[in-house]
């Protein structure tokens, strides 16, 4: 497994939003050069080939645009960090398992 960074990783708080909603965006790059954001609205991300590929539509936004590369500390994939827990001082390892099921009950 090799321990090279992700060259470029970027990500916001929330997966969509309406129309005038303000979202912020966190982005980390590894390179020299600066990199280039543009926001799409993504109609395919299927990569098969038998199937519709990737299709996004360019959008205007102001974040569009150069910005100069930096690192950031990501901290990928989802974690909890427990401070201090007695209970698991002496344990050598343990799991915890999730199933979440998210859903959006006032919509039905």
């Amino acid at each position: 497994m090799s321990e090279d960074p992700i060259p470029l990783i970027g990500y916001t708080e929330k997966f969509s939003a309406t129309p005038g909603e303000t979202l912020s965006f966190q982005v980390s790059s590894h390179s020299a050069s600066d990199y280039r954001a543009q926001l799409v609205r993504v109609i395919s991300c299927d990569p098969n080939p038998e199937g519709p590929g990737v299709i996004e539509h360019s959008l205007d936004s102001p974040v569009n645009g150069n910005y100069p590369s930096r690192v950031q500390a990501v901290h990928l994939g989802s974690y909890v960090q427990v401070k201090e827990a007695k209970a698991l001082d002496e344990l050598g390892s343990f799991t915890i398992v999730a199933t979440i099921y998210p859903t959006t009950p006032e919509q039905g």
